[in-house]
């Protein structure tokens, strides 16, 4: 036969066996770049430096000029399938979420808001007017036990007994005139009410007694007991908020000749000198001083044996 039809690599027509395929060479297949800037860069299928043709059967014929590749979105697969895992569980709880939310399980438990226990406030309390100069920042309430005297008692603040001193007045003692009268008015003023005690400076007195200006059912003790003529104005530093109001109210009670002051003249006694009617200073010796006495602002006789009056207005010690 001639070569016209027939393939330059054998075969039969085309190049191909008529019944074999031709499997041999497409085993010895290279790959190499061609020269040509028409397939520069792309493979190609070579034997012996020729473009190779071969047959898969009797019918077809396919010629291989470019190395084919798998697609590179292919590597990318199973990431692709990792995300979308992902973003379907996310939807997925977003709806269960949402479901719940609107159809909750079960009846919520209701939200108990504690209600704070108020604090109970003690009111400040209304003073009477002649009441203004006592120091105002603290308070304690109190009721008697006992009226030791007439500037002294016993009582019980929170189930605890106190001795209290009225600050500011000083009434007969129990060897001196007038003791069981000053007495029996103090205990008028404080027994069966509830009292109230206000503080100035001190706490206490040397002997340990609560120092405090006294108020029963809304009546200024220390005052009144001075007012009517049952203590005199006792002035003793540092607690001195209401001196001025104390020698007020012993000087009205003496010119209205109330309470001691209406008695007779007493007959001093030998260790108060009569310089100082109103208050008990023993005479000299020894010569005492304004800070060796407990008193301020009293009246003073001639001859001032002890010089308490030293501008001679009649009252020593005003300073």
């Amino acid at each position: 036969m001639g070569s016209r039809g027939r393939s330059p690599h054998g075969g039969g027509r085309g190049g191909c066996h008529p019944t074999k395929p031709n499997w041999g060479r497409a085993r010895h297949l290279v790959t190499q770049p061609t020269s040509g800037t028409q397939y520069a860069g792309k493979p190609k299928a070579y034997e012996g430096g020729q473009p190779l043709k071969f047959c898969i059967s009797h019918s077809q014929r396919y010629t291989f000029t470019e190395r084919r590749t798998m697609p590179k979105f292919k590597t990318y697969l199973p990431y692709i399938a990792v995300a979308i895992g992902f973003l379907g569980i996310g939807c997925a709880c977003g709806l269960l979420a949402g479901i719940i939310a609107m159809h909750p399980m079960g009846s919520p438990s209701p939200t108990l808001t504690p209600t704070p226990t108020p604090i109970p406030t003690i009111a400040f309390p209304t003073l009477p007017p002649e009441a203004q100069c006592v120091p105002k920042t603290h308070f304690q309430e109190a009721s008697a036990i006992a009226v030791l005297d007439g500037d002294t008692i016993d009582v019980n603040i929170q189930g605890k007994t106190y001795r209290v001193r009225y600050i500011g007045i000083d009434a007969p003692e129990r060897d001196e005139q007038f003791f069981q009268e000053a007495t029996q008015a103090n205990a008028s003023l404080v027994q069966g009410k509830k009292l109230l005690l206000f503080k100035d400076v001190s706490e206490t007195d040397r002997y340990g007694r609560l120092l405090r200006y006294v108020f029963a059912d809304g009546v200024f003790v220390n005052y009144a007991l001075v007012r009517n003529g049952y203590a005199k104005a006792y002035t003793y530093p540092p607690d001195v908020s209401c001196a001025d109001l104390f020698l007020e109210a012993e000087r009205k009670a003496r010119e209205e000749r109330l309470g001691l002051w209406g008695q007779a003249t007493p007959t001093p006694s030998a260790r108060c000198d009569p310089s100082y009617p109103d208050v008990c200073i023993p005479p000299p010796p020894p010569d005492l001083d304004c800070k060796d006495i407990p008193y301020r602002r009293f009246r003073v006789l001639p001859p001032d044996p002890h010089h308490f009056d030293v501008d001679g207005d009649g009252i020593g010690c005003e300073r």
